[in-house]
């Protein structure tokens, strides 16, 4: 059992082909599934892929509207 790092986020910018890549890679489908983030669990391990894109556009806006 893994008693270290329990999630890792990985940056990503296009995230279908993410998504796609790694569902084929390890093999399971995820557990949480938006637009900017992809969370999935392998053996206690959490794995995220996040579109920090998304994330970018969308903190600018947010700092626009202040």
């Amino acid at each position: 059992m893994n008693q270290g790092i329990k999630t890792v986020r990985y940056p990503m910018q296009d995230m279908a082909q993410s998504k796609a890549l790694f569902a084929k890679l390890l093999d399971v489908e995820s557990d949480l599934d938006s637009p900017y983030y992809m969370g999935v669990k392998v053996d206690h391990q959490d794995i995220g892929l996040a579109n920090f894109k998304y994330y970018l556009n969308n903190k600018n806006n947010d700092e626009k509207e202040r």
